[in-house]
């Protein structure tokens, strides 16, 4: 039921019920419950039709039995001019079930909201090349591939790699990060985002439903949707518990007379247990989206909460997943007039390595008579001088050894002049995000392809306890296997293709959000920051939702226990007994909203 009917329902069941409480006439009050029960309460009648109809019992069921006992036996004690009229007990109850109901709808209405917010931000056009010009298109006829302008202060209409320029870019929208973040050549841009000062030229890499933003919503709804192992059990104990609740009803009814049957019934009403578990999920799925954490899946909250290994990969997860230019060395001759060189030589190759030295000095004059080794180097005359770019192998001095870094050298007829060293560095928040980790409780691991003395160093820089090394993708999922069959709960962190297998093998996978699409489908859970302290992060939101949830089931259970043999003995008025139910689904509502108060772990 939507959010609007369901206000609707509570307004008028609320309006009618409110005069009950100061008993009008027998006649004003059977008007009232009547429009009450059979127009408020409707749904539930329906409800439980359904419900028997398939051979099951659960709350609309005892909420239409109680409340129709309660009605019909009101309206037989009015007919034979009776005193003790109950009608505010069915129309009390009926308006307070549907109050709670519209409770849990508005925190649902807000979790819709947050999709339509979404929505929002993708553009409705946007500036593609095409034939020698630029024409603005809609942004659903973009295609992958396409070359995309986005000029100063537009949004991003589509995720894409960027081709020439350079700019700042506000990612807050998608990432919640206030700061811009700049962006030039290589760079990924998301749908959604705001580009800034500078001209951008971009190729389209994902467009619609597989964009960042696409996949957000797609599994917000997901996420909505699903039921986790929790709430699966609940409905099996409330299928059970509701034909126990009829027959002590009846045992009241028969010891102690039909007040007391009715009371069973009305304390006993399910509402706060069939809620427990539903409005956590909910809310901590919210949590998790405002913190830049996507769950795939509410079943991967309470699988979180119980890991005991995270097991991470190297390269684009721990470290930034592309070389950076850290030192450059002079071996001979002079320094400037060797790095202008490199630079003409490096502006004639489209590799990465190339334009980070072509970026050096991107003044200098222009290399001749350039000849390409595909994979290996350069070679060229600057000022009538031979030079070679490239790897060390090419230019025969691979006696030079760095295992933990890449090298690029240069030689000026034959002898060895600069070293350029590069290096993948770790991402200024995985030392951090370690330490948080180890905070929960949680041993960290590292597997990844790379060779074992990079994957040592990298590992010693950030506290991890164990490395598994040069392994292949599916080396890598057989590793998680047997991890997970020797200590339990293992989580999976990565970003590439070569991590889908692992993901999917753990019990709970966390891709970064600036990964592979691959990775992130085979993920539970996206880090849409792109930072892998947010994994521990989930795992925090996991542990104090899956604290919140017993809470829950304590409250709901814990007051059938004490309620229905107070109740059976005749010893609770049905008024009281419908406010008590009320009050018991209020309190299952407010503890799950206290997931909102958590924050992210600062410390």
């Amino acid at each position: 039921m939507g959010f609007s009917r369901q206000l609707i329902y509570t307004l008028v069941s609320v309006a009618l019920a409110l005069p009950l409480l100061f008993h009008p006439t027998g006649g004003v009050q059977l008007v009232l419950a009547t429009l009450i029960q059979f127009g408020a309460g409707w749904p539930f009648y329906r409800g439980a039709w359904h419900e028997v109809r398939h051979g099951h019992t659960h709350m609309d069921t005892l909420v239409a039995l109680g409340t129709s006992v309660a009605y019909g036996y009101s309206v037989a004690a009015w007919w034979m001019g009776l005193p003790e009229l109950y009608f505010e007990i069915s129309g009390i109850l009926i308006a307070l079930i549907h109050l709670g109901r519209t409770v849990e709808a508005h925190v649902s209405r807000h979790a819709s909201r947050a999709r339509e917010e979404l929505l929002k931000l993708i553009p409705t056009r946007a500036r593609v090349e095409r034939d020698g010009g630029v024409v603005e298109v809609a942004t659903d006829a973009v295609k992958p591939g396409d070359m995309l302008q986005i000029p100063p202060g537009e949004l991003v209409p589509v995720d894409a790699e960027v081709v020439e320029g350079a700019s700042h870019i506000d990612e807050a929208s998608v990432t919640g990060e206030p700061m811009p973040v700049t962006k030039g050549s290589g760079d990924r841009l998301f749908a959604g985002t705001a580009n800034g000062p500078g001209l951008l030229r971009a190729r389209a890499v994902a467009v619609g439903a597989e964009t960042l933003l696409g996949r957000t919503l797609r599994w917000m709804e997901r996420a909505q949707e699903s039921r986790a192992p929790m709430q699966r059990a609940v409905d099996r104990v409330a299928a059970v518990f509701v034909p126990c609740v009829v027959l002590l009803a009846l045992v009241a009814w028969w010891f102690k007379g039909l007040l007391a049957g009715v009371s069973v019934l009305i304390i006993a009403c399910p509402c706060a247990l069939g809620m427990a578990t539903p409005i956590v999920m909910l809310v901590a799925s919210g949590v998790g989206a405002r913190w830049g954490i996507w769950i795939r899946d509410m079943a991967v909250l309470q699988k979180a909460a119980r890991l005991r290994l995270m097991v991470v990969d190297k390269t684009g997860t721990l470290t930034l997943g592309k070389p950076v230019l850290t030192e450059v060395v002079l071996l001979e001759g002079e320094k400037e007039e060797q790095m202008a060189a490199a630079a003409a030589l490096a502006r004639a190759s489209t590799h990465p390595l190339s334009q980070s030295i072509a970026a050096l000095a991107p003044q200098s004059a222009g290399a001749e008579q350039i000849q390409e080794q595909v994979g290996l180097g350069l070679e060229g005359r600057y000022r009538e001088r031979l030079y070679r770019l490239g790897s060390l192998k090419y230019l025969g001095h691979e006696q030079v050894e760095a295992p933990e870094k890449t090298l690029v050298g240069l030689s000026c007829e034959g002898r060895l002049a600069l070293l350029f060293v590069f290096e993948d560095p770790l991402r200024a928040s995985s030392v951090e995000a370690v330490r948080r980790l180890h905070g929960l409780g949680l041993g960290v691991a590292m597997v990844t392809g790379d060779r074992l003395p990079v994957a040592q160093a990298v590992a010693a820089q950030a506290s991890i306890d164990e490395v598994y090394a040069e392994l292949l993708p599916d080396q890598k999922a057989e590793r998680i296997e047997q991890l997970r069959h020797e200590r339990g709960g293992v989580g999976m962190a990565g970003d590439g293709i070569n991590d889908a297998a692992a993901l999917a093998a753990a019990d709970v996978g966390f891709a970064m959000g600036g990964g592979t699409q691959v990775a992130i489908e085979a993920a539970d859970v996206t880090l849409v920051r792109n930072d892998l302290t947010d994994a521990a992060n989930a795992i925090r939101l996991a542990r104090a939702t899956q604290r919140t949830l017993w809470v829950n089931l304590g409250l709901a259970f814990g007051y059938n226990a004490v309620a229905i043999p107070i109740a059976m003995a005749g010893l609770l008025n049905p008024l009281i007994a419908a406010v008590a139910m009320g009050l018991s689904s209020i309190s299952v509502v407010a503890n799950a909203l206290t997931l909102l108060l958590r924050r992210r772990l600062t410390s």
